[in-house]
């Protein structure tokens, strides 16, 4: 339902953002994405060992050098709630979702891209 409706009426300035985990023979692998919402394209992504504030940061910094959003984006998240998230986001003309029902059902967009790859 949700995806019809991004259809029909596209999220121009909008991106969501998740973290996920990949096993590998030496622990896991941590990745973070960031989809814009309106071409569906991954337009940050960045991994790591660890998951740290620098993961989501990287991901983000990426995201806004690919985009350079002039109008404030929006970004749906589930995860991140940090002093330096905060900060980050105010810097790069960026607005945190305030609507945990609407961002859950978005991070499905998400999900479903990166589910490939945790089968892998």
């Amino acid at each position: 339902m949700l995806a019809s409706l991004i259809l029909l009426h596209p999220i121009k300035h909008g991106w969501v953002s998740d973290i996920t985990y990949v096993r590998t023979y030496e622990g896991f692998l941590y990745v973070a994405t960031v989809m814009d919402l309106f071409s569906r394209r991954i337009v940050g992504w960045s991994m790591d060992k660890s998951m740290d504030k620098h993961l989501v940061t990287k991901t983000l910094l990426m995201a806004v050098g690919q985009r350079q959003p002039k109008p404030k984006v929006m970004v749906h998240s589930s995860q991140y709630g940090s002093a330096d998230y905060s900060t980050f986001i105010k810097e790069h003309n960026l607005v945190p979702s305030m609507s945990q029902q609407e961002t859950v059902m978005i991070m499905r967009l998400l999900r479903a891209f990166l589910l490939p790859l945790k089968n892998e």
